[in-house]
């Protein structure tokens, strides 16, 4: 799981792909695929609390998300056991929607 300290930027991405259903009925992941509608991304802190509410990310290529908006508080909790959650919403037109989750830790900023 990747780390930040205490005042820097996270680099957050998600991949998304196109979903494709077998002929048996199984679900895998097709192409990359950029959404047409939105995708945006929320960052909880260590104790579940929101710490950067919904915002759009940025489409680097196709089907790969990106964020860094958001600089993690020198006063941030840490936790030697709890990570920072992060879920990515994507939208493609008005009913597809895929979610993509991550984590990471941060540490406390040494001077």
């Amino acid at each position: 799981m990747k780390e930040y300290t205490r005042g820097e930027t996270p680099n957050l991405y998600a991949v998304i792909h196109e979903e494709t259903l077998g002929d048996d009925g199984t679900l895998t992941d097709g192409d990359l695929a950029t959404p047409a509608g939105s995708y945006s991304i929320i960052i909880w802190d260590c104790v579940h609390d929101v710490v950067q509410a919904s915002v759009t990310m940025t489409a680097d290529s196709t089907g790969k998300l990106s964020y860094s908006g958001w600089t993690i508080p020198l006063t941030a909790l840490c936790s030697d056991r709890d990570p920072y959650e992060y879920e990515v919403h994507a939208v493609d037109g008005s009913s597809k929607k895929t979610i993509k989750k991550g984590k990471f830790m941060v540490k406390e900023h040494i001077a």
